[in-house]
């Protein structure tokens, strides 16, 4: 149910809240697998995929700036 609301509202979103959003999502799934002492696997792929993430909305941000 809350990935069918997730894909409706991201369809309505530009590039730059999309990213942000799906870096709010990780990083709250950061949060919780470090609470629930999950494996450190896990932690280390939210945070490399969080990192890409970040990194994405760093290029896009400066290539909207660059742009003037």
């Amino acid at each position: 149910m809350f990935l069918q609301y997730e894909r409706r509202v991201l369809t309505y979103m530009s590039e730059k809240e999309k990213l942000e959003e799906k870096i709010e999502v990780l990083r709250l799934r950061m949060y919780e697998i470090y609470d629930q002492n999950l494996s450190e696997e896990d932690l280390l792929q939210v945070s490399r995929d969080l990192d890409e993430l970040l990194n994405k909305l760093r290029r896009h941000t400066r290539g909207c700036y660059s742009k003037r």
